[in-house]
C-alpha cells in the first residue's frame, strides 16, 4: 500500500514537471505555449480552453497537462477516470509523462481496475525510452517481484540492479537518483561478480 501510495505521488509530481518536445505546426506550438503558460499560473478556464483543442487533435504534451487537471480537479471536476484517458492517449503517442501517468494509475487502480502487469508493462515502456522515474519503479518490480491472480513477476535482482543504475545515471530528480544509486549498491553486494559485469554493460 506504501508503494502505492508513492508511486501514485511521485508519477505525477514528475507529470506536473517535464513536458516532452513534440514537433507541431507553428499556431499549434503558439496554443500549447499559451495553454502552458495558462496551466502554470493556474489560469484553469484558459488552460482548458487553449489545451483541449490540441488534445482532440492528438497533441500528447496537452493530453498530459488535461490528464493531470481531471487527476486532481483543477478548473473541472475530478475524474480520474478522464484522466487515466488522457494520460493513455499520450502514452500510446509515446509521451513519457503520459506512460508514467499511465502505468502509476495501473498500479493505484485510479481511474481505472488495478492491473499491475500492465503497470509493471509501461513502466518498462517508459525505462527503454531513458525516462527515469519509470526506470526507477521498473526496477522496483523487479526487486521485489509481484505476483497477481492472472500473473506471477518473480524478482529479477540482476535486472533491478541494472535499472536502478540506469535511473541513478539519469538527469531529472536528483533524490531519485541518488536513491537509485543507494538501492543499486545495495543489490550490488548481494549479487555474484559475473552477474554485475552482465548487468553494467
Amino acid at each position: 500500500m506504501r508503494f502505492k501510495s508513492l508511486t501514485l505521488l511521485l508519477a505525477l509530481s514528475i507529470a506536473f514537471g517535464g513536458m516532452v518536445a513534440t514537433v507541431l505546426p507553428a499556431p499549434a506550438r503558439a496554443d500549447f505555449i499559451e495553454g502552458k503558460k495558462s496551466y502554470d499560473n493556474k489560469n484553469w478556464r484558459r488552460a482548458i480552453m487553449l489545451l483541449r483543442p490540441l488534445a482532440e487533435k492528438g497533441d500528447a504534451r496537452a493530453m498530459v497537462l488535461l490528464g493531470n487537471m481531471y487527476a486532481e480537479g483543477y478548473g473541472v471536476e475530478k475524474d480520474l477516470t478522464e484522466a487515466f484517458f488522457l494520460y493513455r492517449g499520450a502514452a500510446e503517442r509515446n509521451n513519457p509523462d503520459g506512460i508514467l501517468a499511465t502505468a502509476t494509475l495501473y498500479q493505484t487502480g485510479s481511474g481505472v481496475p488495478v492491473n499491475t502487469r500492465l503497470a509493471i508493462m509501461w513502466f518498462e515502456r517508459g525505462a527503454k525510452m531513458g525516462h527515469q522515474a519509470s526506470a526507477f519503479f521498473y526496477a522496483m518490480h523487479l526487486y521485489q517481484g509481484s505476483k497477481g491472480e492472472s500473473y506471477d513477476f518473480k524478482p529479477d535482482h540482476v535486472a533491478a540492479y541494472k535499472w536502478f543504475r540506469i535511473a541513478a545515471r539519469s538527469r531529472g530528480n536528483p533524490k531519485m537518483a541518488r536513491t537509485a544509486d543507494g538501492l543499486a549498491e545495495k543489490l550490488r553486494e548481494k549479487l555474484d561478480y559475473n552477474d554485475v559485469e552482465v548487468a553494467d554493460r
